[in-house]
Order: C-alpha cells, then sequence, then structure tokens
C-alpha cells in the first residue's frame, strides 16, 4: 500500500473510534427533545459544517500553529493518547457525566446555541480527534509535494 491509502485507512479508522457518532446521537435528541423535524435538519447540518470547518483547519493550521507557539508534537500525543485512555475508562465506569455537557439555556430556546458547543467541539471533534489529525497531519512532512497524502487526511476526517 502506498502512504496515501495508510494515512487514509489509519485516519479514518482512529477518527471513527474516537468520534463514536452513535454516541452523540442521545445527547443530539435530548438537546434538541420537542423541536421539529426542520430544527433537528438546520442543527445538524450546522453541527455537521462547523466540524468539517475544524476537521479541515487543524490538518492544515494545525502544525504550524504548534509551531508559532513552540509546542512539541510528543506533547500533543501524550496529551492526546491521556484523553483517549480517560475516554476508554468511562467506557467501563459509566456515570452521569453526559448531563454536563449539555447547556442550561438549551430548553429556554437557544437550539441554534448547541450547534457548535456541545455538538460540533467536544462531541464530533474533540480534544481526542484534534491530537489524532495533527498526528496523521505530522506524518507528511512536505505538504506541497505529497499533497496527495495531505487530501487522504482531510478526506478520512470528513
Amino acid at each position: 500500500m502506498n502512504q496515501a491509502t495508510t494515512l487514509f485507512l489509519s485516519t479514518f479508522t482512529s477518527l471513527l473510534a474516537i468520534i463514536n457518532p452513535l454516541e452523540s446521537l442521545p445527547v443530539f435528541l435530548q438537546l434538541l427533545e420537542g423541536n421539529d423535524e426542520q430544527t433537528h435538519r438546520r442543527v445538524a447540518w450546522r453541527a455537521c459544517s462547523y466540524a468539517t470547518l475544524l476537521l479541515f483547519f487543524f490538518p492544515v493550521f494545525g502544525t504550524l500553529l504548534l509551531d508559532l507557539f513552540e509546542v512539541p508534537l510528543s506533547m500533543v500525543r501524550i496529551v492526546g493518547g491521556i484523553i483517549l485512555m480517560r475516554i476508554g475508562f468511562s467506557l467501563f465506569m459509566p456515570s452521569g457525566a453526559t448531563s454536563t455537557l449539555i447547556p442550561a439555556d438549551a430548553s429556554a430556546g437557544g437550539d441554534e446555541n448547541v450547534a457548535f458547543v456541545p455538538l460540533a467541539m467536544p462531541l464530533m471533534f474533540g480534544p481526542g480527534a484534534i491530537a489524532t489529525v495533527l498526528g496523521m497531519a505530522s506524518l507528511v512532512r512536505h505538504p506541497l509535494t505529497q499533497f496527495l497524502s495531505l487530501t487522504a487526511i482531510i478526506i478520512a476526517s470528513c
């Protein structure tokens, strides 16, 4: 297999395990409980758009931001691993922690506010996904000459 195919499969399977779309569904339904189908579609479309914009931003500009603030990639990988370990442990020891993701103003007509937080940012594209995308994008040493590899990462992220 070539590098682009390997990066695509690695990124896709890693993000599928980290994001876990079925885990976001109960939160989405609880946040929009009692609303019509048009509101559900509008909020879902906005949340997916925000998450896609974040997915495009981090592979391209994430390593530049790390260089700008002089944060080593190894630190991002360690913190990302700790976050993934915490997610794994929370799967074995479930608690009522999902209720903290729901803002207090969600039931008071703030349906549009929930599209970015908590749906897009922590649920669909959280710290684990950011660390994964940054780690995969760091494997592409020369983005201009290895454009196909960077494109494979971005397509797998979407």
